[in-house]
Formats: C-alpha cells, sequence, structure tokens
C-alpha cells in the first residue's frame, strides 16, 4: 500500500508544473503581445510566430493587446488570431468585425472570423 500511495505521490507532482515555470511562459506571452503591439518589423513578426506557436493559450493575452493597440497592431492581432483558428478567437474577432473603429481592422476580422467558422463548423 505504502509503495502505491509513494508512486501516486510521484506521479502527482511529476506531471503538473511548478508554478514558476507558467508565471515564466505568461511572462514570456505578455512580453510577445507587446511586441506584436508596439512593432511593425521582425520583433513584431517573431512575436507573432510565438503566440501563434503558444495557440489557444495565448488568446486571452493576445486580447489584453487590443486596448493599447493602434489599427496597424489590430491587423496584427487580427492576423495572429486567425493563424491561431481556434473557435475561442471567434468573439474577439465578432466583436473586432462589428465595432472597431477602423475599417480595414473591421473587414480582415470579418474574413478571420468567416475562416475559423468554417474551420469550425
Amino acid at each position: 500500500m505504502r509503495r502505491v500511495l509513494t508512486f501516486a505521490f510521484v506521479l502527482a507532482t511529476a506531471s503538473c508544473a511548478p508554478p514558476a515555470c507558467s508565471e515564466t511562459s505568461e511572462r514570456a506571452a505578455r512580453q510577445d503581445i507587446k511586441l506584436l503591439v508596439e512593432d511593425e518589423g521582425p520583433l513584431a513578426e517573431a512575436a507573432r510566430a510565438r503566440l501563434v506557436a503558444r495557440g489557444g493559450q495565448a488568446i486571452a493575452v493576445i486580447e489584453t493587446g487590443l486596448y493599447a493597440a493602434n489599427p496597424p497592431a489590430r491587423l496584427r492581432i487580427v492576423r495572429t488570431l486567425a493563424e491561431i483558428g481556434a473557435r475561442e478567437t471567434l468573439p474577439i474577432l465578432e466583436h473586432l468585425a462589428a465595432h472597431d473603429p477602423d475599417p480595414g481592422v473591421r473587414a480582415a476580422a470579418q474574413r478571420a472570423k468567416e475562416q475559423a467558422i468554417s474551420a469550425h463548423p
């Protein structure tokens, strides 16, 4: 019985991520969204690629980037969400398609929304 409990404890502690690891990952994601919003060159592209690689886990952080983003940055955010392609991007894309003050962002968000809907019927 003691061996089973020891094995269960080792398995449980080995499979969960330490808080420092998740904090580091979250900090890196926040740094990437800052680069995506504030930079227009290769740094923004590299940040976008890292956010896309995080997939659905990056969506909440990406959404926070909208608050400080100018139209070109919002277009980069829409492109990032489109590349992630997760169903969870739909509420953000729907909001941008309906309410963004920039017509280019609204159009890009509409296209990305339609693409996401067709990928996830």
